[in-house]
């Protein structure tokens, strides 16, 4: 499972200032296939390693991050990919049968 890091890409957008992109330039948030990768790893942690703890400290960890982030504009995309991961991680959870997750 240690591969699944390589296949991150950079955000799209980037530029020097590390803000995204441009002045007046709309926030597309991560690639798509990064954010699948990450939500199959941690269906993974949960199905496969069975650390269904791991898995959620991961998703609180990038609520935190979503929370810091200032501009709002930053932060829409950030939510739909929390919301994302979220999903994946309770839906491994139900398959283990361990309930459900209170990510709060």
């Amino acid at each position: 499972m240690s591969g699944w890091v390589e296949e991150f890409s950079s955000t799209p957008g980037e530029n020097e200032d590390g803000d995204g992109g441009a002045a007046g330039q709309e926030i597309v948030g991560p690639y798509d296939e990064d954010v699948e990768a990450l939500a199959t790893y941690l269906a993974k942690v949960v199905t496969v390693e069975g650390n269904m703890e791991k898995a959620v400290a991961v998703v609180k960890w990038v609520e935190w991050l979503v929370g810091e982030l200032e501009a709002e504009r930053q932060r829409g995309p950030w939510e739909r990919v929390l919301e994302r991961l979220k999903s994946r991680v309770q839906n491994a959870v139900r398959e283990r049968g361990l309930g459900s997750v209170d990510f709060e």
